[in-house]
């Protein structure tokens, strides 16, 4: 569990991203990441991503998956 806290500090996503261009989920990361490699990282286009509706996946869960079973029989 601390290991796994560890990775959700903002400061240690900073880090990370300095060698990969991945970045985490923290709310607080943006300001800390470096500005040279901003257009690299996936958040810099955050507002322009689509976002899953979870409330509609949970509602219809049964009938998805039963049309993805029927989908994958007929191939």
């Amino acid at each position: 569990m601390k290991l796994l806290h560890y990775f959700t500090v903002a400061e240690h996503q900073a880090e990370a991203a300095r060698i990969i261009s991945y970045t985490g989920a923290s709310p607080e990361l943006t300001p800390l990441l470096p500005k040279e490699k901003m257009a690299e990282f996936p958040t810099v286009y955050r507002d322009q991503q689509f976002q899953h509706d979870v409330k509609w996946w949970f509602d219809n869960a049964d009938m998805v998956e039963r049309r993805w079973q029927q989908f994958k029989l007929g191939m």
